[in-house]
């Protein structure tokens, strides 16, 4: 079986549904998303393992080797849940997105986080397959540092002793007003890669872990990572 077939049975990617005016589809609460089969998702459960502490500033030297990535320790922004960011954007404002598609700038720019991301120098956001290669294997609901989130440790089963990175659940910005949501409950990671007018993103809460597409003009967590410069396993 190939990589990327693994994957997708470990860690879904959902196409974005049709969509009317106002409506945040494709979103949990609105259209659920298809759980992995059991037996398919391959992972482990296990107690939380010993991590490097989460500070409230980003480090260009933290990191942790996962896949063939350094993923780095914190989100990025303030705080220890980091800032939320608009897919393209930067932590300075809320632009509300009130039609069709939903989108905080216009025209729509696919490559804007390429060319000026809000990451560290030499640092970057992953891609759709690298988010993916992430979330193979996973831990439970997790609490660690004061915060409700989850261990991702990519290809290796997740346990105790393995390299591993906490993502904090740290919530969304609604597009259409900016409202805080979910913060505790639910954790919104983007990608770079964009998906026709949506982007795509990580989204996992107590339950679930997917990788689905969701309007740009919702403010999420930024997780950077670099790579080692070594194959990915």
């Amino acid at each position: 079986m190939s990589l990327l077939c693994a994957l997708m049975t470990s860690c879904e990617y959902d196409s974005p549904a049709i969509k009317s005016e106002h409506e945040a589809l494709p979103d949990p609460e609105q259209q659920p998303k298809p759980d992995p089969q059991p037996g398919e998702d391959g992972y482990t459960i296990s107690d939380m393992i010993v991590a490097p502490e989460i500070s409230n500033e980003v480090s260009e030297g933290e990191g942790v080797v996962i896949n063939g990535l350094i993923w780095q320790s914190a989100n990025v922004g303030v705080g220890r849940s980091g800032s939320l960011y608009q897919w393209g954007g930067q932590a300075d404002g809320f632009i509300a997105a009130s039609s069709d598609p939903f989108d905080w700038q216009s025209p729509q720019n696919d490559y804007i986080w390429e060319q000026n991301p809000p990451c560290p120098e030499g640092w970057r956001l992953p891609t759709k397959e690298e988010l993916m290669a992430l979330c193979v294997n996973h831990s439970e609901w997790a609490a660690y540092n004061g915060q409700e989130g989850r261990w991702f440790s990519g290809s290796v089963p997740y346990s105790d002793g393995v390299s591993a990175v906490f993502f904090p659940a740290a919530g969304s910005c609604d597009y259409y007003d900016g409202s805080a949501r979910g913060s505790g409950e639910e954790g919104w990671y983007w990608s770079a890669s964009s998906d026709d007018t949506y982007a795509v993103a990580l989204f996992f809460h107590n339950e679930k872990v997917y990788i689905g597409s969701w309007f740009r003009a919702r403010g999420m967590s930024v997780r950077c990572c670099r790579s080692t410069g070594l194959a990915i396993i």
